[in-house]
């Protein structure tokens, strides 16, 4: 498997004048010897983490399910506060262009380069679909929109408005500031902006979460839905915020809360989304 850090702003200056250092730690299994010539779909990986920090349970354990479907799997490892917007945004589209832009020398299919993203990260994750075709942020970059839009999008308990949240935490004082204009949080709110250019969404989230309350996947899901978007959106009767694989390597003896069986069957409806929609192969 070839591992390693991708530092971005190598590769997009304008990454480096927030003094953040956004990197993509990548893994890509090797071809096997009667398939030399395989191209993989791709992934970027946006772990969660409310805008504060980055969740380690949401970074290397996804990449590596994904290598088990034969992805090539790429964890950004984004900027959080006190960065603020559209700092991610921009760390993510530079990242599916890089990928796209070197897909030849990773051996990477072109046209099936996705995003996944958890709680902020399914946000960040969103952001890259529905609002990376904006001229102003294209510019900054350096890239055309066919060279940053993502195939499709999943979008696991994935934050999506500034108006849906808990009471205990708003994603959105962290990534627009505390006292952020009414007008930048209307911006970043992601199904006030889904058009007919926003790729295909996977979505899923659990009833019980407590944190991202459910109506956030259904607002997102509902502006899909009017803009003629294929999505497909579940709903888990069980299961609190942060679930992650839901699964031992993703929980542990004193977090059994983050062990739930029947909502892991999320990993078995992607698999099938992925192989209906864009034919992979898994």
């Amino acid at each position: 498997m070839r591992t390693g850090k991708i530092e971005l702003g190598k590769y997009f200056s304008v990454l480096n004048n927030n003094g953040s250092c956004p990197y993509l730690d990548m893994y890509i299994p090797d071809n096997m010897f009667l398939d030399k010539e395989r191209k993989r779909p791709a992934v970027v990986i946006c772990p969660g983490g409310a805008y504060i920090d980055l969740s380690d349970r949401e970074s290397e354990p996804i990449a590596m399910f994904f290598v088990s479907m034969g992805f090539a799997a790429f964890v950004l490892n984004y900027s959080t506060d006190p960065h603020r917007y559209p700092s991610q945004l921009l760390e993510g589209m530079a990242s599916v262009t890089y990928i796209r832009r070197n897909a030849e020398e990773l051996g990477i299919a072109d046209d099936k380069i996705f995003v996944c993203g958890f709680s902020a990260g399914g946000h960040l994750a969103g952001s890259i679909g529905v609002l990376g075709n904006r001229a102003e942020f294209l510019c900054q970059i350096g890239a055309k929109w066919q060279e940053c839009r993502p195939d499709g999008m999943i979008l696991c308990y994935p934050v999506i408005d500034d108006s849906i949240h808990s009471e205990r935490i708003n994603c959105f004082d962290f990534l627009t500031g505390k006292e952020s204009s009414a007008e930048i949080r209307e911006e970043a709110s992601l199904s006030r902006h889904v058009s007919g250019d926003t790729p295909p969404a996977f979505i899923w989230h659990t009833l019980k979460d407590a944190t991202v309350p459910v109506k956030s996947s259904i607002e997102m899901a509902d502006a899909l839905e009017r803009n003629g978007v294929v999505f497909e959106l579940h709903i888990f009767s069980t299961g609190p915020h942060g679930l992650s694989l839901c699964n031992h390597q993703t929980a542990s003896a004193d977090m059994p809360q983050y062990y739930n069986e029947s909502t892991g069957e999320w990993k078995t409806l992607l698999k099938n989304w992925l192989s209906n929609l864009f034919d992979i192969k898994i």
